[in-house]
């Protein structure tokens, strides 16, 4: 009984005097004559949010390193009401309105329910390579699943290489599973793939997942205050 009350005390402390940080993914496909000017939108909208948002733990632009005019936008806050600031503020409204202009069809938003977030500053070069990863899981197997992916992702954190791992879940589809990562260059991502593991991450996780999509990234611009360190606890 004492035991249960103490681990009730740590995760109700937990919970109180840490925010419990928001991510949110941006991905829409960029007009083939809009390149250049989606750059420019996007670095303009990456330095004035961090610039001026205390809020803002870090955003990310990126492209995938196969289909350039696939775009991802990765921003973290440091909690819900960050966010709601956010979407509200004239920077915000200004790249929305852009979005139609440069863009191919819809801008699509995914609202992730942060399970583990830990990073450290990232000082962007040429080298810097970002992996953005969707995994649908078997809803019976998501809790199961949650335990393995964040002490994947932990793992894969301490790693020189690594400067940052955000794993969350679709709000709207709890069984699938986000995740982002940024190493210094892409011989530490593939480092990490080959890493022990990793690969008993996928041998013990093979029959729960159901799908699984990832985009290696080129990095546009990316920025972060860095020093996160957040796993939920339940």
């Amino acid at each position: 009984m004492l035991k249960k009350i103490l681990l009730a005390l740590g995760i109700l402390t937990s919970v109180s005097m840490y925010a419990v940080p928001t991510l949110n993914v941006y991905d829409f496909e960029v007009k083939k004559d809009k390149e250049a000017s989606y750059k420019t939108v996007i670095e303009d909208y990456v330095n004035k949010t961090m610039g001026t948002e205390q809020g803002v733990l870090g955003l990310f632009a990126t492209t995938d390193d196969r289909d350039k005019l696939n775009s991802y936008v990765i921003e973290i806050y440091n909690d819900y009401l960050a966010f709601s600031n956010h979407t509200k503020n004239q920077t915000s409204a200004d790249f929305k309105a852009m979005i139609p202009q440069i863009a191919e069809g819809n801008l699509n938003a995914t609202d992730v329910e942060v399970q583990f977030a830990k990073d450290k500053k990232i000082e962007q070069n040429e080298n810097t390579f970002a992996v953005y990863t969707v995994i649908e899981v078997k809803p019976e197997n998501n809790t199961e699943f949650a335990e393995f992916i964040k002490n994947r992702a932990e793992a894969s954190f301490n790693e020189n290489g690594t400067l940052l791992v955000y794993v969350g879940t679709d709000r709207r589809s709890p069984n699938k599973w986000c995740v982002f990562e940024v190493f210094t260059d892409m011989d530490s991502y593939l480092n990490q793939r080959a890493a022990s593991y990793s690969k008993n991450f996928i041998t013990e996780t093979k029959d729960m997942v159901i799908s699984q999509k990832r985009a290696e990234l080129q990095a546009l611009k990316l920025i972060n205050k860095g020093g996160l360190d957040y796993k939920k606890l339940y």
